[in-house]
């Protein structure tokens, strides 16, 4: 069954892969010292837990606390760096290493390890390291979406969401391929300006954008425009209070009667009850504490927004696709919220907006841009999916699909990449009797299939 059928759900797969050519991997791992609080930079942890691992997995890996000698490059294939300020390689060590790498050894360097005194050298080693002064961190939730698939490195990998520290600004070379970035387009407060200038440039271009609106202001809940063509255009909702103004004694009822509105506008076929959140801007117009609201927003089903967001205050052109090619650079996910397009307040001129869509349309390849909530159901399925060949016959494979998430909230289709025997060339896929043509590349069938609705089953077209 394995000859006929691979399914790619998790990263660690395409490590497996490479472990089964005829030569085992040979992996040296240079940890350090544990340089921060409890789970933090615990370099001899990952030490201890990933050479027995990769051993098991039929590598030959080993180890250490120091920079590997030249002896030990020489038996080496790849050289893992996980240390703090794992950059800071010098005299003999820095010599090894560049003989090493003549010759075609690999390096993985993993967080802290891209930390180097020498910037510039070790750059032009790893393809891009921190700088002081320029680059930053950030803890917080977060998502991966691997745009290249087929890469050798990030073939078939799959995106997840972790709670975890990241670097980003880092200073990469020009030629340096970044394989995971995901953008959210968002707009507040239904102005008129967005109606007129915003979802007839995002629709020219493709663009599925987050609306965060006050169903009491601008005559939202009476308007076809707000209430039946955006909802149909493919563009999702998300709570902002009903006018941008919250009372703490009310604001239990405001939320729930917001959320009540915007579910009656989504599409018959979005059954999901999960809203994303916004709480309104300006001076106290939400005078709620953060434990307060967390347990509104689980009491209503929201999502906040908060993490990764730039407010679009007036920043120029040049500095929207910085900010970019930065997130093109750093991986990740980013959102970017506007007002006022080419009018109202807070805006954006369409001189500005448009050549900047414009500009996103260029990077497809390289960014997925969605909605925030389909980029975080995505994220969160994934990082519990199991995927299970239950049937393998001539004429159809079938698949099950499943996650720890609640189906009733989480109804994201993922990516998946079944192997199918050869000479296949397309597929039909069938889920709760839906069926859908899927194209065969490189013996692997690429389709959308949503966890915990039912086997998916590959059929011969």
């Amino acid at each position: 069954m394995k000859r006929l059928l691979t399914l790619v759900t998790l990263l660690a797969v395409a490590l497996t892969s490479a472990l089964s050519a005829a030569e085992p991997l040979r992996v040296y791992i240079r940890s350090g010292p544990k340089s921060h609080g409890p789970g933090q930079h615990d370099h001899p942890r990952f030490l201890a837990d990933w050479v027995p691992l990769l051993n098991s997995r039929g590598a030959v890996a080993s180890g250490g606390n120091t920079f590997p000698t030249a002896a030990q490059l020489a038996a080496t294939d790849v050289l893992v760096i996980h240390a703090q300020d794992g950059g800071n390689i010098t005299g003999d060590d820095r010599t090894n290493l560049e003989a090493y790498l003549a010759r075609g050894g690999g390096i993985v360097v993993i967080h802290a390890a891209a930390v180097s005194k020498d910037t510039d050298w070790y750059k032009s080693i790893i393809g891009g390291s921190w700088r002081q002064g320029t680059t930053r961190w950030l803890e917080a939730p977060m998502h991966l979406y691997f745009t290249d698939r087929y890469h050798a490195i990030t073939r078939d990998a799959s995106n997840w969401q972790m709670d975890d520290e990241i670097y980003y600004d880092m200073d990469l070379s020009p030629d340096a391929h970044v394989r995971a970035a995901a953008l959210s387009l968002e707009f507040d407060d239904n102005l008129p300006s967005q109606k007129a200038h915003a979802v007839p440039a995002l629709t020219a271009r493709g663009f599925k954008a987050t609306f965060y609106v006050n169903p009491a202001k601008y005559g939202f809940t009476t308007d076809p425009f707000w209430q039946k063509t955006v909802p149909a255009l493919g563009h999702d909702y998300g709570v902002h209070t009903l006018n941008h103004r919250a009372d703490p004694a009310t604001v239990a009822d405001d939320l729930a009667e917001c959320a009540r509105l915007l579910r009656q506008l989504r599409p018959s076929a979005v059954t999901s009850p999960l809203l994303a959140f916004a709480r309104p801007g300006g001076k106290g117009a939400w005078p709620v504490s953060r434990e307060a609201e967390r347990a509104l927003l689980q009491q209503n089903q929201l999502r906040s927004r908060d993490e990764n967001l730039l407010m679009y205050t007036g920043q120029p052109f040049s500095e929207l696709t910085a900010w970019t090619d930065a997130l093109l650079r750093s991986g990740g996910e980013r959102k970017i919220c506007f007002h006022g397009v080419g009018g109202d307040y807070i805006t954006v001129d369409l001189a500005v907006f448009t050549p900047f869509l414009d500009y996103l349309a260029t990077r497809r390849e390289q960014l997925w841009i969605a909605p925030h909530l389909a980029v975080h159901k995505y994220s969160t399925e994934f990082a519990t999916a199991r995927v299970e060949a239950t049937l393998v016959s001539p004429a159809q494979i079938e698949v099950s699909l499943n996650s720890a998430t609640d189906p009733v909230l989480y109804d994201q289709p993922l990516t998946l990449r079944t192997r199918v025997p050869a000479g296949l060339t397309r597929c039909t896929i069938h889920q709760l009797g839906q069926p859908a043509m899927c194209a065969v590349v490189d013996g692997l069938a690429c389709y959308d299939a949503v966890p915990g609705n039912g086997v998916v089953i590959l059929e011969r077209f």
